[in-house]
């Protein structure tokens, strides 16, 4: 376990001659016991091999006078003094113990248990020789024992399908909550505890055994959101959990808009076109050279789309607007009529009505007759 309060106590192990002064004084008043308290066992031969369960034993080789060692990830800190005959065990973690120290040198190596409720120094017996004389030790094993904290590591990993190929998503925004009771209810009893964005599809923490949830606050770009809280517990069973939540790629299409001349089929530029929809104008854009409007990264729904400007020298159509069900990527074409007559604006609807109501053949013919006439005085046929 990392990552926790450390312990301020620390223990002074020293490899002294028995009949030697002891140590320095520390800081904190520490318990002092000395080898005939501990009562330590001493064995022939090596040590290797030699288990303490539950604890667990990590070896140093050929220490050195002044070294620096650390086991137990790094929660257990080993300073050997320049002479070589002190060593100082410091517990880093609060969770993590040591219970014995093997010390070998010669033809043996002794055991000493280790108290774990106090700070001690502790005088120890040469393996070398019952006179305590140590010039050196070729090695010495720290055993330690852990307390379980509670705590595990937990990965949470936020990812999407593609082509049957998992890809990691960034840019997602969580909300961590504890689950209280009632669980698996996301209610106003349960409490934000964290809030953490995805970096390289996963962001990583530490939580007490018990239950908790997850609420998506953003979703990362391209992708729905999640529609509800993901459930989840930490047990005391494994030391972490890794918890996946896939995303689905938002399905979105592209609309687009071609306008031409009802005749030539030319495409006409400087059209504008208003994209509306859920009652609401989303956007507008005029036709490009070619004569189109690409509406694109649209949701599928239905969507209305006007022509609110014209071409210039060319009749507004009469069902501007046309109503589409967006289903896939769509294309509506839009035909203009051109004017005949200069674009005064005064014409327009005379025009539609006399082609509609049958005047214009009777007002043609009648150009036509006056015309005839005026030929006839001009030649002097008429008088």
């Amino acid at each position: 376990m990392k990552n926790f309060i450390k312990k301020v106590s620390a223990f002074s192990v020293s490899l002294i001659a028995i009949l030697a002064v002891g140590p320095a004084p520390i800081k904190a008043a520490p318990l002092v016991v000395d080898a005939n308290t501990l009562a330590p066992a001493y064995f022939e031969g090596n040590d290797t091999g030699i288990e303490h369960p539950p604890t667990t034993g990590e070896k140093v080789d050929n220490p050195v006078a002044g070294g620096v060692y650390t086991v137990a990830n790094g929660d257990i800190k080993i300073t050997l003094s320049e002479d070589g005959k002190t060593m100082t065990v410091e517990e880093l973690d609060e969770y993590t113990d040591v219970a014995f120290i093997h010390v070998k040198g010669g033809n043996g190596y002794y055991i000493y248990t280790i108290p774990t409720e106090a700070t001690m120094i502790i005088n120890l017996v040469s393996p070398l020789n019952a006179g305590g004389n140590i010039p050196e030790i070729s090695h010495f094993t720290i055993f330690v024992s852990y307390v379980d904290d509670g705590y595990r590591d937990v990965v949470f990993e936020k990812y999407a399908m593609i082509d049957n190929n998992k890809v990691l998503l960034d840019g997602a925004v969580f909300d961590l909550y504890m689950d209280n009771e009632p669980f698996n209810s996301a209610g106003p009893e349960d409490e934000v505890i964290a809030a953490n964005i995805t970096v390289n599809g996963q962001f990583a923490t530490e939580l007490l055994i018990g239950k908790y949830y997850l609420k998506e606050v953003v979703a990362p770009v391209g992708y729905d959101a999640l529609t509800g809280p993901v459930f989840f517990a930490v047990g005391s069973e494994k030391d972490s959990y890794k918890i996946e939540v896939e995303n689905f790629k938002t399905i979105v299409y592209n609309l687009k808009i071609v306008k031409l001349d009802s005749i030539t089929e030319v495409p006409l530029i400087g059209a504008v076109f208003s994209l509306n929809g859920m009652d609401k104008n989303l956007t507008s854009a005029p036709t490009t050279s070619s004569g189109e409007v690409l509406f694109s990264n649209l949701l599928p729904g239905e969507y209305e789309v006007c022509e609110v400007v014209v071409p210039v020298g060319y009749l507004t159509p009469q069902e501007p607007c046309v109503v589409v069900q967006l289903t896939e990527d769509s294309t509506i074409t839009f035909l203009n009529v051109k004017r005949d007559i200069p674009d005064t604006g005064l014409f327009d609807n005379y025009l539609d009505d006399v082609v509609e109501s049958g005047e214009f053949i009777f007002l043609t013919l009648l150009a036509i007759a006056v015309a005839l006439i005026l030929i006839g005085v001009a030649s002097g046929k008429i008088k």
